[in-house]
């Protein structure tokens, strides 16, 4: 594999800057282990007010936001009263590139789940990937083919866009015998990926992995995210780098 200090993102070497409640304020996609909705953060004052619209229940939630819990651009969403919880907690991190959205894990009745909000068009997640939203329609919930059977290494293969910076990236995992292997590319410069093997203490949905040969680290960085079980179309979670995790998110492409 090539690899230089200049190709993978400078954005994510250095420590991010502090976020106020007034640099979230905005209009967020969000996407809830595929459940699609919409985040609203508006300024009131010196603090700010915020809304989850959820397409899947067809009703809007008064959110609770706050930054800096677990360092300078952490970022939490406390709703209350809602998916079956006397409130869901949304913990994540944003991307390296500032505040454009934040992606991280919420613990779903001691079952953890991927999420993500960005600053974009609802529903854009299933136009981009060619698959139909979770609530779509009337009837039966509708369901991706490949959510039938069980999560394995193999749900996890195919082609994938990383967002978790100002550049682009891609991501190939392919399911080889007993492991999964792949490719991050990013700027033209291709780095082996190290799929970290099944986990006991960890749902089957999980995906890790080391991004390997990137220079001026001591540490390969980590990507730890969680496959959206409805559809398969999207994992969400965090890279780490250097100790410091970024928002980090991977859409299907194929």
């Amino acid at each position: 594999m090539v690899t230089g200090a200049a190709t993978f993102p400078e954005v994510l070497r250095a420590a991010p800057g502090a976020l106020d409640l007034h640099a979230v304020a905005g209009t967020y996609a969000f996407y809830d282990d595929g459940w699609p909705g919409r985040l609203l953060v508006a300024r009131r004052g010196p603090d700010v007010e915020a809304t989850l619209r959820s397409y899947r229940f067809g009703a809007d939630y008064p959110a609770v936001v706050r930054v800096g819990g677990h360092g300078p651009h952490h970022v939490e969403v406390v709703v209350p009263g809602f998916n079956e919880l006397p409130e869901q907690v949304f913990s994540g991190w944003f991307f390296g590139d500032g505040a454009k959205g934040f992606a991280g894990v919420t613990d779903w009745k001691g079952q953890e789940f991927g999420f993500f909000a960005r600053r974009t068009r609802p529903h854009d997640l299933y136009r981009r990937s060619g698959t139909r939203s979770p609530n779509a329609g009337d009837g039966p919930e509708p369901v991706d083919a490949r959510s039938a059977a069980a999560i394995g290494p193999g749900a996890f293969a195919g082609s994938w866009a990383v967002c978790c910076h100002g550049s682009r990236a891609t991501l190939e995992l392919r399911d080889e015998p007993g492991r999964l292997a792949g490719t991050w590319s990013v700027a033209g410069q291709p780095y082996e990926v190290a799929v970290a093997g099944p986990d006991p203490g960890a749902p089957e949905h999980r995906l890790a992995f080391d991004v390997l040969g990137v220079a001026g680290l001591a540490a390969p960085p980590r990507f730890t995210g969680y496959l959206f079980t409805r559809p398969r179309n999207a994992v969400a979670g965090t890279v780490d780098v250097a100790g410091t995790p970024f928002g980090c998110y991977l859409t299907r492409v194929a």
